[in-house]
């Protein structure tokens, strides 16, 4: 009868060796899950992120960019009627000249028909181009008022652009790749780490 112990101790210890192998095979297995679990939360978290800074990045340039030809387009209509303006104060100053030389010229007539010369003829001739002259100098200051207040709204059409994309520009909080590839190797160690404990814990109940 002395087979049986040594065949006994046999089984007892292919028994044991059976549930060891099987443990460690749960406890690789609770491991390997876990961890897969939380890297692969941690590796969709960065995409997430890195796709939500790309669509932000492209509002900004489209923003941006409608921003730039706006300005353009204020620019252009504030150039458009400074032109006109000069144009306009051009045409002005050159009616008022034809004007007083018509005048001028019709009084000369007027004084020879009638046979009057001299000094008042002079005095009324020198007053046409006088009121000319005054009225060309009240244009010209005008003008002048005009080109302060084209220049000052150019101005204040930069700054309210440059303000505008100052805001539009604000700074995308941008996840390096570096920090990507820092989660995930975070994300395997600390799943590693809980499916440990869940084993254990798991082993301790049963």
């Amino acid at each position: 009868m002395c087979w049986f112990v040594p065949l006994g101790a046999a089984m007892m210890g292919s028994s044991t060796a059976a549930v060891t192998a099987a443990g460690l095979q749960g406890t690789a297995a609770a491991i390997g899950g876990m961890a897969s679990l939380s890297a692969l939360s941690t590796g969709m978290s960065f995409i997430g992120q890195r796709q939500q800074a790309r669509a932000m990045q492209q509002s900004q340039d489209i923003a941006a960019s409608q921003e730039a030809a706006r300005f353009r387009r204020e620019q252009t209509a504030l150039r458009r009627q400074e032109a006109q303006q000069e144009q306009a104060a051009a045409e002005e100053s050159l009616a008022i000249q034809l004007r007083a030389n018509q005048a001028a010229s019709t009084a000369q007539v007027a004084a020879g028909e009638a046979g009057v010369s001299g000094t008042s003829v002079n005095e009324l001739v020198n007053s046409y181009f006088q009121q000319e002259g005054d009225y060309r100098r009240s244009l010209a200051l005008e003008r002048g008022f005009q080109r302060e207040a084209t220049g000052a709204a150019l101005v204040e059409s930069g700054f309210r652009t440059q303000m505008e994309t100052t805001r539009i520009r604000r700074p995308i909080n941008k996840p390096s790749l570096i920090e990507g590839v820092v989660g995930v190797a975070e994300g395997l160690y600390g799943g590693a780490v809980r499916g440990y404990q869940f084993d254990q814990a798991r082993r301790g109940i049963s």
